[in-house]
């Protein structure tokens, strides 16, 4: 009676696996690659700082008006006589730290080819924190104390709208240089309304 090989009563034998080693692992290779090139995700291309979408530059260009605007009741309350140094140099400031930021976004607009709408109609400065023809007006006649609270409460409202201009680029704006120069404006103008409002309790 002949004996079974190894082989033949447990299957093949070391010396024939060890032979379909190269072919099992290219399989497996060949497998995994397969799997890598069907399940690779699609990204989106990266935002960084030039990505740009019409939030910010609606933004941009609804600031400049505004800026523009406290700007020129700032030269408005610094020409007059009579007002207080405190008030006088709040203007200051704010002429100096707004008309920086209207350069700014005025620059950037420009790099992408967007107008920069800088000049307010009267519909436009209804609404967005800007002084009506009227409030102008009664800016430009007072004197002493009357024209530093109209200019106080003005431009309280005015850094309200700024504020909520800020929490609308914050929501909805990618660009990271025009994300930056919002996160300023808050931080700016926020301690400012409480130093406006200390100004008004002591007029």
């Amino acid at each position: 009676m002949t004996t079974p090989s190894k082989a033949t009563s447990r299957g093949r034998s070391p010396r024939s696996l060890l032979r379909l080693l190269p072919a099992l692992a290219l399989a497996v290779v060949l497998s995994l690659s397969s799997c890598a090139d069907t399940a690779a995700p699609e990204t989106a291309p990266p935002t960084g700082p030039l990505g740009h979408n019409d939030a910010d530059v609606q933004f941009a260009q609804s600031m400049i008006p505004h800026q523009q605007r406290a700007v020129e009741m700032s030269d408005m309350i610094l020409a007059k006589e009579g007002v207080g140094p405190d008030v006088a140099e709040l203007a200051g400031e704010i002429k100096e730290t707004q008309g920086s930021e209207m350069d700014t976004l005025t620059t950037w607009l420009d790099a992408r080819d967007q107008p920069a709408q800088a000049t307010p109609d009267a519909e436009t400065a209804e609404g967005e924190g800007l002084l009506s023809t009227a409030e102008v007006a009664a800016l430009e006649a007072a004197q002493g104390t009357d024209a530093s609270r109209i200019y106080l409460e003005s431009m309280t409202v005015h850094h309200d709208a700024a504020i909520d201009k800020y929490q609308r680029q914050v929501g909805g704006g990618q660009n990271e240089e025009v994300l930056t120069l919002a996160h300023g404006v808050y931080e700016d103008r926020f301690p400012r309304i409480e130093r406006m409002n200390a100004l008004l309790a002591g007029l």
